[in-house]
């Protein structure tokens, strides 16, 4: 008898994107990049839905979904629907804020392409980047817990690529699916202010159609939404390298902890530290393993 497929207890969907540097190289990035690292040093079982040129995805993530080998060694799943492109986003950084540049964007995404074993995990975390993760029917995928990071569906671009931001037109649907871990039921929503336009006003809108919001606010760290309540969580004090993926590692770190168990104010002050060490190394090398979270909270903790 066949053994049964493994299923992902996280699953990020999103593309994942090359990331184009000041001196002309790539990097590979994207939230997808970010959160599925992230979850999969965190000891979860990561399952990944992207699109991109075959070319472009990680040789660690090319065994097929259904093979029993996801969590091995940190091994990461991945569905990729063909696409004769990858998400290619120029990011230039001043004075701390960014300005984007599309260069090019993959396949769009659906709940149709999620492998029939995956559905169910623990986590689902949508993490559109391009405006690439269809919208609607994600309500019958059955996850344990919903977590949102919406930036995507905040940007439009010209056709030089450049980008702005617009409103999210689709939070009242997605603000109407249930999760019964919250006692106030409800989608969990990972954003920064920048996604927000600095608009206090459409932060707190979004407030009250949210059972948590979380916004990250780069050197002050994040203010928690929660039971009617802001709590804002300071950053850890860190030697800054490099910003890129920090609200991503933050995103997936919090929604983790709070499927396990930790309110979102504590989930946030974990998230804060898991970011804290992200930023330290430049692109994905220095997205950390729970014992370095844990041992930077210790640290905090010794100083206070």
């Amino acid at each position: 008898m066949a053994a049964q497929p493994v299923r992902p207890n996280y699953v990020v969907v999103g593309h994942i994107t090359r990331d184009l540097l000041p001196g002309g190289d790539l990097r590979m990035g994207g939230t997808a990049t970010y959160a599925a690292i992230t979850a999969a040093r965190l000891g979860y079982r990561v399952g990944v839905l992207t699109s991109a040129r075959a070319d472009d995805v990680p040789r660690q993530w090319l065994a097929p979904a259904s093979q029993d080998t996801i969590g091995t060694d940190g091994q990461i799943a991945i569905t990729c629907v063909s696409s004769p492109y990858t998400t290619t986003f120029e990011n230039i950084y001043v004075k701390g804020q960014r300005r984007q540049i599309v260069r090019g964007v993959a396949a769009p995404l659906t709940a149709d392409n999620i492998p029939a074993h995956w559905r169910g995990a623990d986590i689902l975390h949508l993490g559109p980047v391009a405006a690439e993760v269809d919208e609607a029917s994600w309500g019958s995928i059955g996850a344990g817990l919903l977590g949102l990071t919406p930036q995507g569906w905040m940007r439009r671009w010209d056709a030089d690529g450049q980008v702005w931001p617009v409103e999210w037109q689709s939070a009242p649907t997605f603000a109407a699916m249930s999760d019964p871990r919250l006692a106030s039921g409800g989608a969990i929503v990972v954003l920064s202010i920048e996604d927000m336009g600095y608009d206090q006003e459409r932060i707190h809108s979004l407030a009250h159609q949210f059972a948590v919001l979380v916004v990250t606010t780069g050197r002050l760290g994040a203010s928690v939404f929660w039971r009617g309540t802001r709590h804002d969580v300071p950053a850890y004090a860190t030697r800054e390298v490099d910003l890129t993926g920090a609200g991503d590692v933050f995103a997936a770190t919090f929604f983790i902890r709070i499927h396990e168990g930790a309110d979102p104010v504590k989930a946030a002050y974990f998230a804060n530290a898991a970011a804290s060490l992200a930023i330290r190394e430049p692109g994905l090398c220095g997205i950390p393993y729970r014992q370095d979270v844990e041992r930077q909270m210790q640290r905090a903790q010794q100083m206070t």
